[in-house]
């Protein structure tokens, strides 16, 4: 479990990463963000 966790976060941190540059920022984290609450309901 601790290890999918550490594995989402790293994604998330790289996703934002890499929306930094661009105007859709804010909407991009708050996407991920959904996804990954879904994803860890699901687990």
């Amino acid at each position: 479990m601790s290890n999918q966790l550490f594995n989402l976060q790293s994604k998330l941190k790289e996703g934002v990463n890499d929306l930094n540059e661009s105007e859709k920022d804010q909407h991009g984290w708050m996407i991920m963000r959904l996804v990954t609450l879904i994803k860890l309901r699901i687990h």
